[in-house]
Protein backbone atom coordinates (compact mmCIF):
# COMPACT_ATOMS: atom_id res chain seq x y z
CA UNK A 1 0.00 0.00 0.00
CA UNK A 2 3.06 2.22 1.73
CA UNK A 3 6.82 2.92 1.07
CA UNK A 4 7.93 5.81 2.66
CA UNK A 5 11.86 6.80 3.09
CA UNK A 6 10.36 9.72 5.01
CA UNK A 7 12.83 9.86 8.16
CA UNK A 8 10.56 11.16 10.28
CA UNK A 9 7.49 8.41 10.02
CA UNK A 10 10.86 5.78 10.06
CA UNK A 11 12.10 7.26 13.50
CA UNK A 12 8.33 7.39 14.64
CA UNK A 13 7.95 3.85 14.04
CA UNK A 14 10.99 2.82 15.54
CA UNK A 15 10.71 4.74 18.75
CA UNK A 16 7.19 2.61 18.69
CA UNK A 17 8.98 -0.74 18.24
CA UNK A 18 11.38 0.18 21.21
CA UNK A 19 8.52 1.35 23.35
CA UNK A 20 5.75 -1.68 23.07
CA UNK A 21 9.15 -4.39 23.35
CA UNK A 22 8.62 -4.71 26.68
CA UNK A 23 5.32 -4.03 28.05
CA UNK A 24 1.89 -5.44 27.19
CA UNK A 25 0.00 -2.10 27.52
CA UNK A 26 0.84 1.46 28.27
CA UNK A 27 -0.72 4.91 27.70
CA UNK A 28 -1.75 5.67 23.91
CA UNK A 29 0.49 8.80 22.35
CA UNK A 30 0.48 10.50 19.30
CA UNK A 31 4.02 11.57 17.69
CA UNK A 32 4.58 14.16 15.55
CA UNK A 33 6.89 12.97 12.37
CA UNK A 34 7.43 16.36 10.32
CA UNK A 35 4.69 19.09 9.52
CA UNK A 36 2.24 16.84 7.42
CA UNK A 37 2.51 13.87 9.40
CA UNK A 38 1.53 11.94 13.27
CA UNK A 39 2.21 8.47 14.26
CA UNK A 40 -1.10 7.59 16.32
CA UNK A 41 -0.24 4.56 18.46
CA UNK A 42 -2.98 3.10 21.24
CA UNK A 43 -1.11 0.64 24.10
CA UNK A 44 -3.79 -1.66 24.60
CA UNK A 45 -5.67 0.44 27.35
CA UNK A 46 -9.40 -1.29 27.41
CA UNK A 47 -11.77 1.69 26.17
CA UNK A 48 -9.44 3.71 25.39
CA UNK A 49 -8.67 4.68 21.83
CA UNK A 50 -7.12 8.16 20.12
CA UNK A 51 -6.81 6.45 16.81
CA UNK A 52 -10.40 5.57 16.69
CA UNK A 53 -11.27 9.29 17.92
CA UNK A 54 -8.73 11.19 15.45
CA UNK A 55 -11.00 8.12 12.68
CA UNK A 56 -14.25 10.06 14.05
CA UNK A 57 -12.69 13.12 13.64
CA UNK A 58 -11.74 13.00 10.31
CA UNK A 59 -14.95 11.72 9.18
CA UNK A 60 -17.13 14.14 11.09
CA UNK A 61 -14.58 16.90 9.36
CA UNK A 62 -15.50 15.47 5.63
CA UNK A 63 -16.45 18.06 3.17
CA UNK A 64 -16.47 16.02 -0.42
CA UNK A 65 -15.67 12.04 -0.24
CA UNK A 66 -15.13 9.82 2.40
CA UNK A 67 -12.95 6.20 1.52
CA UNK A 68 -12.93 3.46 4.26
CA UNK A 69 -11.58 0.47 3.72
CA UNK A 70 -12.40 -1.93 6.54
CA UNK A 71 -12.37 -5.60 7.43
CA UNK A 72 -15.36 -5.73 9.55
CA UNK A 73 -18.88 -4.34 8.53
CA UNK A 74 -19.24 -0.25 10.32
CA UNK A 75 -19.85 -0.52 13.85
CA UNK A 76 -23.26 1.70 15.07
CA UNK A 77 -21.56 4.71 15.71
CA UNK A 78 -19.62 4.55 12.35
CA UNK A 79 -22.38 3.77 10.78
CA UNK A 80 -24.58 6.67 11.97
CA UNK A 81 -21.89 9.66 11.48
CA UNK A 82 -21.17 7.98 7.65
CA UNK A 83 -25.05 8.24 7.39
CA UNK A 84 -24.80 11.65 8.75
CA UNK A 85 -22.12 12.74 5.88
CA UNK A 86 -24.06 11.18 3.22
CA UNK A 87 -27.42 13.11 4.13
CA UNK A 88 -24.99 16.12 3.61
CA UNK A 89 -23.82 14.48 0.17
CA UNK A 90 -20.44 13.87 0.55
CA UNK A 91 -19.60 10.82 -1.37
CA UNK A 92 -18.78 7.90 0.10
CA UNK A 93 -17.18 4.69 -0.84
CA UNK A 94 -16.62 1.82 1.89
CA UNK A 95 -14.71 -1.29 0.56
CA UNK A 96 -15.36 -4.38 2.69
CA UNK A 97 -14.81 -8.32 2.64
CA UNK A 98 -17.09 -10.03 1.60
CA UNK A 99 -20.13 -11.64 3.73
CA UNK A 100 -18.47 -15.06 3.61
CA UNK A 101 -15.74 -14.25 5.10
CA UNK A 102 -15.57 -16.07 8.16
CA UNK A 103 -14.89 -13.12 10.39
CA UNK A 104 -17.76 -12.48 9.84
CA UNK A 105 -20.04 -15.37 8.36
CA UNK A 106 -19.15 -17.13 12.05
CA UNK A 107 -20.46 -13.74 14.25
CA UNK A 108 -23.92 -12.79 14.63
CA UNK A 109 -22.43 -9.24 16.30
CA UNK A 110 -20.58 -8.66 12.62
CA UNK A 111 -24.09 -9.94 10.90
CA UNK A 112 -26.17 -7.56 12.85
CA UNK A 113 -23.28 -4.76 12.36
CA UNK A 114 -23.87 -4.99 8.46
CA UNK A 115 -27.95 -5.02 9.02
CA UNK A 116 -27.55 -1.77 10.97
CA UNK A 117 -24.90 -0.23 8.76
CA UNK A 118 -27.14 -1.53 4.99
CA UNK A 119 -30.22 -0.18 6.95
CA UNK A 120 -29.11 3.19 7.72
CA UNK A 121 -27.27 3.77 4.04
CA UNK A 122 -29.79 2.40 1.94
CA UNK A 123 -31.69 5.55 0.88
CA UNK A 124 -28.53 7.24 -0.35
CA UNK A 125 -27.21 6.77 -3.78
CA UNK A 126 -24.21 8.56 -2.98
CA UNK A 127 -23.08 5.80 -0.73
CA UNK A 128 -20.62 2.94 -2.61
CA UNK A 129 -20.43 -0.53 -0.94
CA UNK A 130 -17.69 -2.72 -1.61
CA UNK A 131 -17.38 -6.30 -1.32
CA UNK A 132 -14.21 -6.95 -2.35
CA UNK A 133 -14.09 -10.67 -4.25
CA UNK A 134 -11.61 -12.34 -2.73
CA UNK A 135 -12.54 -12.59 0.44
CA UNK A 136 -11.16 -10.52 2.80
CA UNK A 137 -10.51 -7.11 3.14
CA UNK A 138 -6.93 -6.58 5.08
CA UNK A 139 -6.09 -3.41 4.53
CA UNK A 140 -6.91 -0.13 6.94
CA UNK A 141 -7.66 3.10 5.05
CA UNK A 142 -10.06 6.12 6.30
CA UNK A 143 -9.01 8.47 3.95
CA UNK A 144 -11.08 11.83 3.33
CA UNK A 145 -11.23 14.96 0.98
CA UNK A 146 -8.23 13.75 -1.08
CA UNK A 147 -6.03 16.00 1.59
CA UNK A 148 -5.88 13.54 4.54
CA UNK A 149 -5.61 9.51 4.91
CA UNK A 150 -5.70 7.20 7.95
CA UNK A 151 -3.87 4.19 7.07
CA UNK A 152 -2.16 1.37 9.84
CA UNK A 153 -3.46 -1.15 11.76
CA UNK A 154 -6.68 -0.37 12.94
CA UNK A 155 -9.89 -1.94 12.04
CA UNK A 156 -11.73 2.13 13.59
CA UNK A 157 -14.41 -0.76 14.85
CA UNK A 158 -15.37 -0.29 18.35
CA UNK A 159 -14.58 -4.45 19.23
CA UNK A 160 -10.78 -3.16 19.07
CA UNK A 161 -11.55 -0.77 21.62
CA UNK A 162 -13.51 -2.69 23.86
CA UNK A 163 -10.40 -5.63 23.58
CA UNK A 164 -7.66 -2.90 23.87
CA UNK A 165 -5.79 -4.11 20.92
CA UNK A 166 -2.49 -2.30 20.36
CA UNK A 167 -2.46 -0.59 16.94
CA UNK A 168 -0.39 2.00 15.11
CA UNK A 169 -2.21 4.36 12.38
CA UNK A 170 -0.10 7.18 10.31
CA UNK A 171 -2.12 10.21 9.95
CA UNK A 172 -1.39 12.00 6.67
CA UNK A 173 -1.33 15.72 5.30
CA UNK A 174 1.40 14.73 2.54
CA UNK A 175 0.36 15.48 -0.64
CA UNK A 176 2.53 12.63 -2.05
CA UNK A 177 1.55 10.12 0.69
CA UNK A 178 -2.25 10.98 0.50
CA UNK A 179 -2.19 10.66 -3.72
CA UNK A 180 0.10 7.56 -2.86
CA UNK A 181 -2.70 5.46 -1.30
CA UNK A 182 -5.53 7.05 -3.32
CA UNK A 183 -3.59 5.38 -6.35
CA UNK A 184 -3.24 2.31 -4.65
CA UNK A 185 -7.36 2.26 -3.81
CA UNK A 186 -7.76 3.49 -7.37
CA UNK A 187 -6.32 0.14 -8.77
CA UNK A 188 -7.79 -1.67 -6.31
CA UNK A 189 -11.12 -0.64 -7.41
CA UNK A 190 -10.47 -0.80 -11.10
CA UNK A 191 -9.16 -4.40 -10.58
CA UNK A 192 -12.20 -5.73 -8.98
CA UNK A 193 -14.69 -2.80 -10.62
CA UNK A 194 -16.32 -5.88 -12.84
CA UNK A 195 -16.34 -8.44 -10.15
CA UNK A 196 -17.09 -6.87 -6.88
CA UNK A 197 -20.12 -8.75 -4.61
CA UNK A 198 -22.43 -6.92 -4.00
CA UNK A 199 -25.34 -9.37 -3.52
CA UNK A 200 -25.71 -10.68 0.30
CA UNK A 201 -27.33 -13.91 1.56
CA UNK A 202 -29.26 -12.40 4.45
CA UNK A 203 -32.27 -11.22 2.45
CA UNK A 204 -30.70 -7.19 2.94
CA UNK A 205 -31.22 -4.51 0.44
CA UNK A 206 -28.68 -5.06 -2.94
CA UNK A 207 -26.47 -2.21 -3.42
CA UNK A 208 -24.48 -2.52 -6.86
CA UNK A 209 -22.18 0.35 -6.55
CA UNK A 210 -24.58 2.71 -4.93
CA UNK A 211 -27.67 2.25 -6.83
CA UNK A 212 -30.55 0.38 -5.11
Amino acid sequence: MLRTTNQGIVRALKNQVIKTENTTTFADYIEKCDENNWLHVDGGRVGRSNIMRQGMELIGGAQDSILFYTQFPPSPIVSELLRQKAKQGVDIQVVMSQLEDSHIAGNKFYKNFYRHFINRISDYDNVKVIHYPQGKVHAKLLAVDHKVALAGSHNLHESGVIMGTREVMLRSRDKEIVQCLYGWSNQVLESISDQAKTEDRYGLPRLVFGKK
